[in-house]
């Protein structure tokens, strides 16, 4: 079974949604003996920010309105992460990052390693508030997973992955997407949002039935 994510690395309703998959992907492999494969889509929350980020209260404040709303949803957000084991520390992040870079990361990894890079930048960014759009951060990050840090820093400053970054986003425009996350089982059903465990099993038991 083939699952396509469309995401953003600085969303927090995508890592949690996301972590709820997984977690829903190894129940039904457990019980089915079927393999399941995760195809990561790029999307982008803020295309329109500078390469260089912009301030992340600023941004949650201009979102939701003021101070005090901001706060509350970050504080729902963290509430929401914590039953399912997604730790999010907002008070670490001071940047909210252009993030074609991190997606390139992601385009760049090996086909076994993808899971494992997206959970590390979301690490990165949500509990250490690392600034995931700066290349020095994401050839760390690589080099972690063993790739070159040479051949990794001149494809992110080359932007070698950018095409594949804007197909991604070009086809989530032509499907109509509009919030992430966003799951495409199987070509076939479609889920919008951090839905919980259950719903992706309900999901994968409608698909295989089909």
């Amino acid at each position: 079974m083939k699952i396509e994510v469309y995401h953003d690395l600085i969303c927090p309703w995508c890592r949690i949604g996301e972590k709820n998959l997984i977690d829903a992907m190894h129940v039904w492999t457990e019980q089915s003996g079927e393999t399941m494969e995760i195809e990561y889509r790029s999307y982008m929350l803020y295309p329109e920010i500078s390469r260089d980020g912009v301030s992340f209260m600023e941004m949650m404040v201009r979102k939701m309105g003021n101070m005090s709303r901001a706060y509350q949803s970050l504080q729902e957000i963290a509430q929401a992460g914590a039953p399912v084991g997604v730790r999010f520390f907002f008070h670490e992040i001071e940047s909210l990052p252009h993030t074609l870079p991190a997606h390139m990361l992601v385009k760049l990894a090996r086909q076994g390693q993808k899971t494992e890079m997206v959970e590390a930048l979301f690490q990165a960014y949500f509990e250490k508030g690392l600034n995931i759009g700066n290349i020095d951060i994401l050839v760390n990050i690589a080099e972690s997973f063993d790739l070159n840090p040479a051949e990794v820093k001149e494809k992110l400053e080359q932007e070698t992955f950018r095409s594949k970054v804007e197909k991604d986003l070009a086809e989530a425009k032509k499907i109509g997407i509009q919030s992430i996350p966003f799951f495409i089982i199987n070509d076939n059903l479609a889920l919008t949002g951090a839905h919980p465990k259950e719903n992706f099993l309900h999901a994968f038991r409608e698909v295989s039935a089909s």
